[in-house]
């Protein structure tokens, strides 16, 4: 079975390079040009022109990716929605992040900021290792500002109250930018970060391929 996945902000496949889904298919969503004034939710239908629902499939989203796949998994109907390391509507958004949105502060972030490396995001996204910080501060430099940008106003924006049934959802307790507070969540990754794809891949894995594999 395919299973299409869409990466976080900013990222590529790369985000999900270390998964073992086999015998299933990774399918990967790569991003689009946004429009002017864009929406979330008519970019994610967009995005959906990609998926070949003709047969059976699933979609996998992480971070901001799982809110596109929210939003998609009403126009496409997958047999499995995975949710990664993400929220499902505007009531699990972090308080900062709705008074960030309702000040529109991101259209004040200089942009060299959203292409640059820096401390601040290594403890935000919980890297621990070398390898996951080599590969966040790749994944910044190749930001397009103009993306991000669109992005964080895309989700200050979001006001989904349509919440999916019968997602499978992972996070990590230790996520920073989304702390597991008060969220529906199936499975907990002990000690996992924003980048428990990469970090806790293995465990991840199984996670996800089991109830596949029913």
């Amino acid at each position: 079975m395919n299973i299409y996945c869409i990466s976080g902000l900013g990222a590529d496949e790369r985000a999900f390079q270390y998964l073992d889904v086999a015998p299933h298919q990774l399918v990967h969503i790569p991003w689009l040009k946004p429009e002017k004034n864009e929406t979330l939710e008519h970019y994610a239908v967009r995005m959906s022109e990609t998926i070949d629902d003709s047969e059976p499939f699933c979609l996998m989203g992480l971070s901001f990716g799982g809110m596109l796949s929210v939003e998609i998994s009403k126009v496409k109907k997958p047999t499995k929605l995975i949710l990664l390391s993400t929220i499902v509507g505007k009531k699990e958004k972090p308080r900062r992040m709705k008074i960030a949105g309702a000040l529109s502060l991101y259209k004040y972030i200089p942009s060299k900021y959203f292409t640059k490396p820096n401390k601040m995001a290594h403890r935000l996204f919980g890297t621990k290792t070398k390898r996951e910080r080599d590969l966040l501060d790749q994944i910044i430099r190749e930001n397009d500002p103009v993306f991000i940008r669109w992005a964080l106003g895309a989700i200050a924006h979001w006001e989904n109250t349509d919440y999916p049934i019968n997602a499978l959802r992972i996070h990590g307790t230790d996520d920073k930018i989304f702390p597991p507070i008060n969220y529906d969540i199936q499975h907990l990754i002990e000690g996992g970060g924003h980048l428990m794809l990469v970090s806790d891949a293995a465990e991840v894995s199984i996670l996800i391929k089991h109830p596949l594999a029913s």
